[in-house]
């Protein structure tokens, strides 16, 4: 099978590339790749037609950067990754780091996620943030649900804190794989990784915490089903959406009877931690 990518040169100011990588990782790319003048995002030849450059077309209407498209033959994934990975630090609570960069001392949990597939790298303040909520949270013998789990970052710092279990669901098949390699790797007992999305669940399963960093659109239509799966009283830590998107975010939670509790910002990102009333 062809490896060969479609490569986009994205030109912006650089405080708009977390926002355009957030909201174009939507479209099939694989990896993004950011520099002094924007990004490079890359997506497969085969997946990369005039229905997504018309898609990435509409994004201007709303944001301003230009675009151009070059098809290159081949991506080595790992060697990029590598080149772009930095450790994610939370103040002195979590450290992320991949296998080749060192330890770190004077952090409570530290975690090493293998290299093995694409990561967009302007999705790091999400994850500081939620990871700050938490911090905030008693995880103690509760039972806890990572949706849209990516890595399994957030179901193995739930177990490390405490939690008697936890559950990480991902639609992709490849970020699943990743995340058991990671967990196996980091040697975290007590997480269970699904393929598949809420659907995949038992239908009297019941969590006590639910963690979701995703994107707004997934988080708001997926907001009834979440509410059927948490348990009286629980938490939910949602993060991956604007803070333009904070009021119908905020507007889904009380419509499906979640009571916000706590709000943090990093630039332009929103974490709510709210309580299922």
């Amino acid at each position: 099978m062809s490896n060969a990518h479609a490569q986009i040169e994205v030109t912006c100011a650089l405080e708009l590339s977390e926002v355009l990588i957030a909201l174009m990782s939507e479209l099939p790319f694989d990896m993004f790749e950011e520099n002094e003048q924007g990004f490079h995002a890359f997506a497969q030849s085969a997946l990369w037609g005039d229905p997504e450059r018309a898609a990435l077309d509409a994004l201007r209407d709303d944001f301003e950067f230009e675009w151009t498209e070059t098809e290159i033959p081949y991506v080595n994934w790992n060697e990029a990754w590598e080149k772009n990975f930095e450790p994610v630090e939370v103040q002195g609570f979590c450290r992320i780091r991949a296998e080749f960069h060192p330890s770190v001392p004077g952090f409570e949990h530290e975690f090493v996620l293998s290299p093995k597939m694409a990561f967009g790298t302007g999705h790091h303040a999400t994850t500081r943030m939620v990871i700050l909520a938490m911090r905030e949270i008693d995880f103690r013998g509760k039972t806890v649900l990572d949706y849209g789990c990516g890595t399994a970052i957030l179901a193995m710092l739930a177990v490390r804190l405490g939690a008697d279990r936890a559950w990480a669901i991902d639609y992709d098949p490849n970020a699943t794989e990743n995340a058991l390699e990671n967990i196996r790797r980091n040697e975290v007992p007590g997480v269970e990784v699904l393929t598949g999305d809420l659907e995949v669940l038992s239908s009297d399963a019941r969590f006590e915490i639910v963690l979701a960093n995703i994107n707004k659109n997934v988080l708001t239509g997926a907001m009834a089903q979440l509410a059927r799966c948490i348990a009286p009283d629980g938490d939910l830590v949602l993060s991956g959406f604007l803070a333009g998107d904070e009021d119908d975010m905020i507007e889904s939670l009380r419509a499906h009877g979640f009571g916000p509790a706590r709000r943090l910002q990093e630039k332009d990102w929103i974490c709510l931690h709210a309580k299922f009333l």
